[in-house]
């Protein structure tokens, strides 16, 4: 029996140091591996001067979960005896999260950037900074850290995944191609006739330019910004921001898309059509814009909290939808009266900035249930209302007041 207990002893012992041996060895493969990435190198050279990088390149992000952060940290020196210029990038980025992955860039312990959202996937360069200066003999320790954002709700990541490869370049800035070459340029729009900084359509000399698509900060485009967009391969139109999302924005064709146009197609009181009048010529001044993402959108039964196609009792209060109206594979929609609200439109003349109506009477994709045959239009005087009382342009174009169609189009930045 003293010997069955002493071989059964000596089986767990074997068993156990097994077990101690396999992973000493997998740590120390882990920290092996862990120490030759730290090797790497990459010297970035522009004529006779060069930058050196110095890190991991290669981004692994998976099966992370939710409220977990990790850290990339690289570092670039500058040995030359004149300050240098560089931009940072992910390359071919492979992301099948949702919005969920954000990263926050450090430079020797100070942020850089705000918390964004990891580019989607991609192939090429995507930067994440431009212009970035280093003085002479200068070294900058960064980090890059990624953090899965914990919604306190169930979030299905299984299979999940982040790779990219980090570095720098030392390109122009002006010359750097974003993701959407569509974009063709981009101006500050300014109204001030006695500016030498004048532009309120893109064409005039004055113009500044400006690199704000570039930027994947939320609101780094400043509404009213003027985005030269190539809707297809012969034609370049010029459009408002509304919006900047971050990796997208919403933005109005400066001149109407349209001729005037009934908001409606039918005098229904009950808005139950909704406003195909408008929609269905858009649709049609808008089909050959192949450059353009296409949207769906369904106004069916849905309140407007989850659906920003929907009818509303008054600009600022919407409860759910007065009309149903199904769109697919479409490029363009009209502006929401919740959309003009958030940029400062009321009912009072001037409350909209000048640039979303450039003189003309728009549609916006509401009704009004305070009056059933009644739309809500953004009129000449920048201001918010209902179609005139006793207009019939609701659901015929004979009115008074010739209204029109702004194609309102989302694009991806880069």
């Amino acid at each position: 029996m003293e010997n069955k207990s002493k071989k059964i002893i000596s089986i767990l012992s074997t068993i156990i140091i097994m077990l101690l041996v396999s992973l000493g060895m997998t740590y120390s493969y882990f920290v092996a591996k862990i120490k030759e990435n730290n090797k790497t190198e990459t010297v970035l050279k522009a004529g006779n001067l060069e930058l050196i990088f110095t890190g991991t390149q290669e981004i692994n992000a998976d099966n992370i979960y939710p409220g977990q952060t990790f850290t990339k940290t690289f570092s670039v020196e500058n040995p030359n005896d004149v300050n240098m210029k560089f931009n940072i990038y992910l390359e071919n980025v492979n992301n099948t999260f949702e919005k969920d992955l954000v990263y926050l860039l450090k430079a020797n312990d100070e942020d850089i950037t705000d918390t964004r959202i990891l580019p989607k996937t991609r192939e090429g360069k995507t930067y994440i900074l431009y212009d970035l200066e280093i003085n002479a003999n200068e070294k900058i320790d960064y980090s890059l850290e990624i953090t899965f954002v914990n919604k306190d709700e169930l979030q299905n990541t299984q299979g999940a995944s982040f790779n990219a490869t980090l570095g720098i370049d030392n390109e122009n800035s002006d010359k750097v191609a974003t993701k959407n070459d569509k974009i063709i340029n981009a101006f500050e729009y300014n109204n001030d006739t006695s500016s030498a900084t004048y532009c309120v359509n893109g064409t005039e000399e004055t113009c500044k330019k400006s690199t704000c698509y570039r930027n994947l900060d939320t609101n780094s485009c400043a509404a009213g910004t003027i985005v030269i967009y190539a809707v297809n391969e012969d034609s370049e139109l010029a459009f408002n921001v509304l919006f900047d999302d971050g990796e997208t924005m919403r933005i109005q064709q400066i001149n109407k898309t349209t001729g005037y146009t009934a908001w409606s197609s039918t005098n229904n009181s009950s808005n139950t059509s909704g406003p195909y009048g408008v929609l269905n010529l858009l649709e049609t001044s808008t089909s050959n814009w192949d450059n353009v993402p296409k949207i769906s959108y369904n106004l069916g039964t849905t309140v407007f909290a989850t659906n920003k196609y929907t009818a509303c009792s008054s600009y600022n209060v919407c409860s759910s939808n007065q009309y149903n109206l199904e769109k697919t594979n479409v490029s363009a929609r009209i502006i929401t009266v919740q959309e003009a609200a958030k940029l400062g439109c009321s009912e009072t003349a001037s409350s909209c900035p000048s640039w979303l109506t450039n003189g003309d009477n728009i549609w916006t994709s509401n009704a009004s249930s305070s009056n059933a045959t009644n739309a809500w239009r953004i009129d000449s005087t920048n201001k918010l209302g209902n179609i005139l009382s006793g207009c019939d342009g609701f659901y015929n174009n004979n009115c008074g007041s010739q209204t029109f169609g702004k194609a309102v189009i989302e694009i991806e930045k880069m």
